[in-house]
C-alpha cells in the first residue's frame, strides 16, 4: 500500500511541473509571485523529474524487449534508433 501512495503522489507531481512549465511558455493564468521565487527550484526538480521519467521509460523497452526473448542489452528495438 505504501508503493501505491509514493506512486500517485510521483504522478501529482509530474502533473503539477507539467502544467506549471505548459503555463510558463503558454500563459493560461497568472503565477503569484510567492511561486516565482522559487522558479530555479522549480526548474531544477523538473528537470531531475524529465530525467527519470527518460530513465523509467528505458528501463520499461528493455524488460519488453526481455520478455520478447531479445537480448537485454540491444538497442535495436528502440524508436529513434
Amino acid at each position: 500500500m505504501v508503493g501505491a501512495r509514493g506512486g500517485l503522489f510521483v504522478f501529482i507531481l509530474y502533473i503539477l511541473f507539467g502544467v506549471y512549465f505548459l503555463n510558463l511558455s503558454l500563459e493560461f493564468f497568472e503565477v503569484p509571485s510567492s511561486i516565482t521565487q522559487f522558479e530555479s527550484w522549480i526548474n531544477f526538480i523538473g528537470g531531475i523529474l524529465i530525467i527519470l521519467g527518460g530513465i523509467f521509460y528505458l528501463k520499461s523497452l528493455i524488460r519488453k524487449s526481455s520478455r520478447r526473448g531479445l537480448k537485454k542489452r540491444s538497442l535495436d528495438y528502440l524508436p529513434f534508433h
